[in-house]
């Protein structure tokens, strides 16, 4: 927080979810497995209770823009589906793939409505302690073994229109879906300066 510098899901939502406790909200932390198809289920979502009759999920750990700003009550059916500031639309169902999860969230993005992709599952009575093993488990791919977090860089922001993505070499502006700019970076000056100048984030020289 100090250094303006942005995490993953294991330290966004645990770090968020302290807030929320410390203003007297009523949390759960519950384990999910992003796609609902990976190894070893390595993301973590807050719900909410007491807000209204039904738990709340808050996320503002998922890399993909969109279900970080929006509230999402965890109701069931098509009236219920929830849209976000960008015309992503968000929909509960419940999965009994597994014993272990109950609900998914699926998603179906602006610029593809005919697809509705699956974002991950969880179970709604999940309580666990930050410290439970099988976030341990978790944390543990994310840090070793997870293409996501090893086999790249990448830093995502969203902002009112959409979204600014920072890759490996280039950096672009994504609204409702559609990439509308997008600036290649052809060597490392030019790709710390676009991560202090769109992201705020200041790089030492020992850091890559």
């Amino acid at each position: 927080i100090n250094r303006n510098r942005g995490g993953f899901c294991f330290e966004l939502n645990l770090s968020f979810n302290w807030l929320l406790t410390s203003l007297g909200y009523n949390t759960r932390i519950a384990l999910a497995d992003v796609s609902c198809n990976q190894p070893v289920p390595a993301h973590v979502v807050i719900l909410v209770e007491d807000l209204i009759d039904v738990p709340v999920l808050v996320d503002v750990g998922f890399g993909t823009p969109g279900v970080c700003n929006v509230l999402l009550p965890v109701k069931f059916g098509v009236d219920a589906t929830k849209e976000d500031l960008h015309g992503d639309k968000f929909e509960f169902r419940r999965d009994d793939r597994t014993d272990r999860f109950d609900t998914a969230l699926y998603r179906t993005r602006i610029d593809n409505p005919e697809v509705e992709e699956p974002m991950y599952r969880f179970s709604i009575t999940d309580d666990l302690e930050n410290t439970a093993s099988e976030f341990q488990e978790g944390l543990d791919r994310v840090l070793t073994t997870s293409p996501t977090f090893n086999g790249k860089r990448l830093c995502v922001l969203s902002d009112s229109r959409g979204h600014i993505t920072l890759g490996r070499d280039y950096v672009k502006w994504v609204e409702k879906g559609v990439a509308v700019r997008r600036i290649e970076l052809p060597d490392e000056t030019a790709w710390r300066a676009a991560l202090l100048e769109h992201f705020g984030i200041f790089l030492t020289p020992e850091e890559c």
